[in-house]
């Protein structure tokens, strides 16, 4: 488990409109295992603490389950959030979105000493007429003013006031608020990339530039979308892994522009400005085989250790299967025959070049007891034709699968 939370606070309207965003860093006392009634408690303090630093102290914080908006109000919902986003760990961080919600039904519970005095003059036909209101919730804020929830403490009539920026006219009016459908005019895609069992490794951003305007046609967009993730996945050599999203706990693949329609819809409340916000996971595909080794796959010469001497290895690979603290795992293979593994070569500074050859031994001590570990492993080095020799071992994929399941560190 992480040692420490951020949480992506996300700062809505009463229309689910996003309208800012900051982080909130909570560090854990409880370790390995997080003890959600001793957790709790400060995370509920460090909340309240910035909502009241911001005038949204009566806000509700919320997390999406699905599609639906559930209230984050004591340590069952904490732990139920935790085990929503466990994908988002980070090394020792854990990162989890918060949508911040104003609650226009609180009522005179709002109209305590910590509420803002509103005085407002309005137009009436016999001059201008004074009220002063208390306002505790921000409603919304855009480019020419905010739009606050206000009442009176004695009749407690609550109306949506809107004030000026100081670079404005001076004075005020009364409104109700406008609702706007804003629509997106380019999408924001924030790509983690994820090894097989679904451990971040790294994360990127991708922006794509739409075409039709006001309304999206996913017929025209989906094939720029699908280029851009595409010239990316090429970049990192990760041609065959699959794109993924969200919906619920389930990952669904990004596969045609029905699959974009339906991942645009869960993430309307992402909207800022004009950009949509939309998250994506590029997960490996280890079951692509021959269809990986074409023209574009990495060339890996593998020398091994063997009784007689050192044998030399000519491995084709497509695909990264995971990357770590001194290391990278790529399945690897032959055209001839078909057979694959997994290589981890180490990088080139020499702590993580000592690193991996304790990593080496250590293999090799486990296979006294697993016959299994010695029958699937292969030592030596990479020939690299920057850096040299690079400490490496291959396994094959089901020996690795054995020892990602095992928690073995073989990615760091």
């Amino acid at each position: 488990m992480g040692k420490k939370l951020i949480f992506n606070l996300h700062f809505m309207n009463s229309n689910l409109k996003l309208q800012s965003r900051e982080r909130l860093r909570v560090a854990l006392d409880t370790q390995p295992e997080i003890c959600m009634e001793v957790e709790w408690p400060q995370v509920k303090k460090k909340l309240q603490e910035r909502l009241e630093k911001k005038g949204l102290c009566n806000s509700k914080v919320q997390y999406y389950h699905g599609t639906a908006l559930k209230e984050l109000r004591d340590s069952s919902s904490l732990s139920h959030l935790l085990g929503l986003h466990r994908d988002a760990l980070l090394g020792d961080t854990l990162e989890l979105p918060l949508y911040v919600v104003p609650d226009p039904t609180a009522g005179s519970a709002l109209l305590d000493n910590r509420a803002k005095e509103i005085v407002l003059q309005v137009n009436q036909p016999g001059g201008l007429v004074q009220l002063n209101l208390q306002s505790a919730i921000l409603l919304g804020e855009g480019g020419f003013g905010k739009v606050r929830q206000a009442g009176d403490k004695e009749p407690q009539i609550d109306s949506a006031a809107q004030s000026s920026f100081p670079s404005r006219p001076q004075g005020s009016y009364m409104q109700k608020e406008l609702i706007v459908e804003v629509m997106p005019k380019k999408l924001l895609f924030n790509l983690h990339f994820m090894n097989s069992n679904l451990k971040l490794q790294s994360r990127e951003r991708l922006r794509v530039a739409l075409d039709t305007q006001p309304d999206i046609c996913m017929e025209v967009e989906w094939p720029q979308v699908k280029k851009k993730l595409q010239e990316r996945l090429e970049k990192k050599g990760l041609c065959n892994s699959k794109v993924q999203y969200y919906h619920g706990t389930a990952l669904k693949e990004l596969r045609d522009s029905s699959s974009l329609s339906h991942l645009l819809g869960l993430h309307r409340d992402a909207l800022l400005g004009d950009t949509l916000e939309l998250p994506l996971y590029v997960v490996p595909d280890p079951t692509a085989g021959s269809a990986l080794l074409d023209n574009r796959a990495k060339e890996i010469v593998l020398q091994v250790n063997q009784p007689g001497g050192l044998v030399q290895l000519n491995l084709q690979s497509a695909i990264l299967l995971g990357e770590g603290g001194f290391g990278k795992v790529r399945q690897a293979g032959n055209r001839e025959s078909q057979i694959f593994y997994a290589v981890k070569i180490s990088f080139p500074d020499e702590r993580s070049q000592e690193n991996t050859k304790r990593e080496i031994e250590t293999l090799i001590q486990r296979s006294r007891n697993d016959p299994n570990v010695l029958n699937s492993l292969q030592h030596g080095y990479v020939v690299d034709p920057v850096h040299g020799r690079l400490p490496a071992f291959m396994m094959d994929l089901e020996g690795w699968n054995r020892a990602e399941a095992a928690q073995y560190p073989l990615v760091n």
